[in-house]
């Protein structure tokens, strides 16, 4: 983590340099990220970046961080413990599609992380961010067990595993379906809102009701009984 040093320095110094390292992870390897570069674009000398981080490794696992905390800003505030699972999932994935979008930079480093692309601490990140995206997802299925809102014959870490790992490739499927690349959001180009809100009900409604015929005659006998 970095020194009291690098927290000393003034605000827009400490931003400039986590805007430049960002730049550099997001858009090339661990191995291939050069604090050369990172130093040149923050305009200061390699010696001082010693002073503020330890090591390469160290200055990486701090920007994990910086991600995490900036992803949950945009949690706080958006859960609501009358929801049931599904409504919590829907809102969560918003916030997140939304943090990404604004933050493409943090969001490519948090992705490659997640999905094991370019993670070359596996251990040190997964304590860092994955085990706990991981737990809370867990615990959110949990509760939901003992609401009777999901299937209870599952283990919560399974489904916990299963959810997170969807979620990923949801970002994925947002981007590739709406044309957009890693260096269009760095650019700021973005996906409308009511885009990412129906593409969130279709998913939630795949892990509520399945993709089997029989689900979605369910589905439109009790949409039809609602009706009468």
């Amino acid at each position: 983590m970095p020194t009291q040093t690098f927290f000393n320095l003034p605000e827009e110094k400490r931003n400039k340099i986590i805007e430049s390292a960002i730049n550099e992870f997001s858009t090339h390897s661990y191995e291939a990220a050069s604090l050369n570069k990172i130093v040149e674009e923050a305009g200061i000398s390699k010696g001082s970046m010693y002073q503020y981080f330890e090591d390469k490794k160290d200055l990486y696992l701090y920007l994990l961080d910086v991600a995490g905390q900036i992803k949950l800003s945009y949690m706080q505030g958006i859960i609501d413990e009358t929801d049931d699972f599904f409504t919590t999932l829907e809102k969560v994935i918003i916030a997140s599609s939304k943090f990404n979008l604004e933050h493409p930079g943090l969001s490519q480093l948090v992705i490659n992380m997640l999905s094991g692309n370019n993670d070359p601490f596996p251990y040190e990140t997964f304590q860092h961010l994955r085990q706990t995206g991981q737990n809370w997802v867990t615990q959110l299925i949990t509760n939901a067990q003992v609401n009777n809102q999901i299937r209870t014959d599952l283990d919560p870490s399974f489904l916990a595993y299963l959810v997170n790992q969807m979620t990923i490739d949801f970002g994925n499927y947002l981007m590739e379906n709406n044309n957009l690349t890693h260096a269009d959001m760095l650019k700021g180009k973005t996906i409308p809102a009511d885009t990412i809100k129906n593409a969130t009900y279709n998913f939630i409604s795949v892990l509520r009701d399945g993709i089997s015929v029989r689900s979605c005659e369910h589905e439109s006998n009790q949409s039809n009984h609602y009706n009468l």
